[in-house]
């Protein structure tokens, strides 16, 4: 039976990639097939051009017979790349079955078949028994009717399956997901970090993450979120969460400390009131790991506690993402809703602890004025003041496709010319910007609420020149270029902005 190959790409303007991970399931995808008897192999294409000048993926694909190929079109930002590339492989290699799944492919799957001829066909939602039906299906030149979940193509037209399969308990507990065997150049792999190619240190294996989450799926809806409740039900088919057994994971965590992964990185946390967890880290204890744990609400003392026993203090941290110094702006955009007061008690909690913690900040969010904008500046100075333990980072947020806002942009007051697949393919074919304005922000406004937002962050002095007269005159954020000027006779102005 030919190989199938499945291949990642990752958006990459001026040497400056915008995710270069892996989406997580797809180790565990390709073992699945492994397990069925199907030889299978994945190839990250910007570690192989790294580490090869010369590589070329068509040879490459060809000297392995390998006529399946498999991209993964999870992150909107890679939509261009991964379309090239389709047109290149049929380019090459005619009679190459080209088969795409992910959360950007499965939202627009009609309009991906219509428009790219290269495409040949799109799993939608979960992928394990429909791609095992779909490749045998291939292999032995039956008719595709019966298979669950595809988008495909016909001398008629498009036709779609119904999308009936969602992923079992029975069969998510046994799914591998650190089988890096299958992984070409794993060991260049795993010193990638979240979005660029910083190497880890020399001799610094304990500096390597293993992304992993403990199931699929949200209860809950963030505006801005493409993997919200309302996002999985469209693209998943999934109404429910659904956890993973603790003895699976273990199982999982035991053996990436033995590939030399010492950090596990998971962002998977729909129910922050509930002891999965806590349980959990009183079972593994004795693993020698680290943990970077993004937490969707506050987590419990009981959580805190249990992660302080549990994980390396110099490489764990909790992750928590406020978005906005505004409790109604909050309230307004996040599933899991805290206030300010509540924040501030949690993260003196967690000190008492000695445990590191990154906070995320934004702006641009529905509903959000300037003067919640002036809330956000004088929280993170607040913050930045009083706790040494804290990092603080901002980023804005791009608009994501199947997200709440991008659904009904009308109920969050959101104007955007991004509507349909093609417009994110035109888009990331160069640097991309947020995408959207709101009622009371332009793009513009946002942009350099940010540039305040950042240069709070980083400040050296207890309150920032700008600040200092914000907090005398909010008005003036309506001219915040005249606000920057306050700072140019600053010696780490340059730091800053």
């Amino acid at each position: 039976m030919p190989q199938v190959t499945f291949v990642h790409t990752s958006k990459n303007i001026d040497g400056n990639p915008n995710n270069l991970l892996l989406p997580i399931g797809l180790v565990a995808l390709g073992t699945f097939l492994k397990q069925h008897k199907i030889e299978t192999e994945i190839i990250h294409l910007e570690i192989e051009e790294e580490m090869d000048a010369d590589f070329d993926l068509c040879d490459y694909l060809k000297s392995k017979d390998s006529h399946i190929v498999c991209l993964d079109l999870h992150w909107h930002y890679n939509s261009y790349k991964v379309i090239q590339l389709a047109k290149k492989i049929k380019t090459c290699m005619p009679t190459s079955h080209i088969i795409l799944g992910g959360f950007t492919a499965s939202f627009f799957a009609e309009e991906i078949m219509e428009n790219y001829k290269e495409i040949d066909f799109i799993i939608r939602g979960d992928s394990e028994i429909p791609l095992l039906e779909l490749i045998r299906s291939i292999n032995n030149e039956a008719g595709f009717n019966s298979v669950q979940n595809i988008v495909w193509r016909t001398h008629s037209g498009i036709v779609k399956n119904p999308h009936t399969y969602i992923i079992t308990s029975e069969l998510i507990n046994g799914m591998i997901y650190s089988n890096f065997s299958i992984l070409k150049n794993k060991e260049k792999y795993a010193q990638l970090r979240l979005n660029n190619k910083e190497h880890c240190a020399k001799n610094s294996m304990s500096d390597q993450i293993f992304f992993y989450n403990c199931g699929r799926g949200c209860p809950v809806n963030c505006s801005f979120c493409g993997g919200s409740n309302i996002s999985q039900k469209i693209i998943n088919n999934r109404k429910e969460v659904i956890m993973i057994e603790q003895r699976s994971v273990i199982r999982e965590l035991n053996n990436l400390v033995k590939n030399n992964f010492f950090n596990w990185y998971t962002c998977f946390d729909p129910y922050p009131n509930g002891d999965y967890y806590i349980k959990l880290f009183r079972k593994i204890r004795n693993l020698n790991l680290g943990l970077h744990f993004e937490c969707w609400a506050l987590p419990t003392r009981k959580f805190i506690d249990e992660f302080e026993k549990c994980f390396h203090p110099h490489s764990s941290k909790l992750i928590i993402s406020p978005e906005s110094g505004s409790d109604s702006v909050r309230k307004l955009n996040k599933g899991f809703f805290y206030s300010n007061k509540e924040l501030l008690e949690t993260l003196r909690y967690i000190e008492t602890r000695n445990i590191q913690t990154q906070l995320y900040f934004t702006t641009g969010l529905p509903n959000e004025r300037r003067k919640d904008i002036l809330k956000t500046l004088i929280l993170i100075n607040f913050i930045r003041n009083n706790f040494k333990n804290v990092i603080i980072n901002c980023s804005t947020i791009e608009y994501e496709p199947a997200s709440p806002w991008f659904l009904d942009r009308h109920k969050y007051d959101i104007t955007s010319n991004r509507k349909n697949f093609k417009d994110f393919y035109e888009l990331h074919k160069t640097k991309s910007d947020i995408g959207y304005n709101t009622k009371y922000l332009s793009k513009e406004d946002i942009n350099s609420a940010l540039t305040l937002l950042v240069a709070e962050s980083k400040c050296v002095h207890e309150t920032s020149f700008f600040l200092e007269t914000l907090s005398n005159d909010p008005t003036k954020l309506e001219n915040i270029s005249q606000l920057l000027d306050l700072c140019k006779s600053c010696r780490q102005f340059h730091k800053c902005f």
